[in-house]
């Protein structure tokens, strides 16, 4: 009887510890997969806009969902997004102001990843810190929340709070 409970024990502390480090990877693949839609809407509004004399007013997220990754959209026709891994919308922009598109500009452009988790948040801004190529990298904790500039690792924890529900912009140089 002893050795039954003794395995039972031993199996739950097993599934258990398979869970938490289950829980561990799938987060990590999610921000990587994050950064990754990064990296080629980066890539790809630079090659869409390379001969053009500045970028447009409006969205220009849309003249890049073709080359995005297919896991990167929702929908179907014209009605697609260019989606993060928890669902929330990659858009992209001309100017400075992350979130709107007013303005054309000649020399920056914005993309912004909507409700991800505090440490999507986090992992996806500490990494364009001060990388050539990047004017400023914003963060706020909330959708509804001011964007914040963030200069370093402890603003960017600050500033990407603890929720769910986190934004983040990384304003590049055309």
């Amino acid at each position: 009887m002893i050795n039954v409970i003794l395995t039972v024990a031993i199996v739950a502390v097993v599934v258990v510890g398979l869970l938490l480090l289950y829980g561990g990877i799938n987060r990590s693949i999610k921000a990587q997969t994050l950064q990754t839609h990064f990296i080629t809407a980066e890539a790809a509004i630079r090659r869409a806009y390379a001969s053009a004399p500045q970028y447009p007013t409006g969205p220009i997220h849309n003249s890049i969902r073709s080359q995005m990754p297919s896991n990167a959209i929702r929908g179907s026709g014209a009605t697609r997004d260019i989606v993060t891994p928890w669902g929330g919308e990659i858009t992209a922009g001309a100017g400075t102001t992350p979130g709107t598109s007013t303005t054309a500009s000649d020399t920056n452009f914005w993309i912004v990843a909507e409700g991800v988790p505090a440490e999507a948040c986090y992992s996806l801004a500490t990494s364009y810190l001060r990388r050539d190529g990047v004017d400023e990298v914003q963060a706020s904790s909330t959708g509804t929340a001011t964007w914040n500039v963030v200069g370093d690792v402890a603003s960017v924890e600050q500033r990407c709070g603890t929720g769910r529900q986190a934004r983040v912009a990384i304003v590049f140089r055309g």
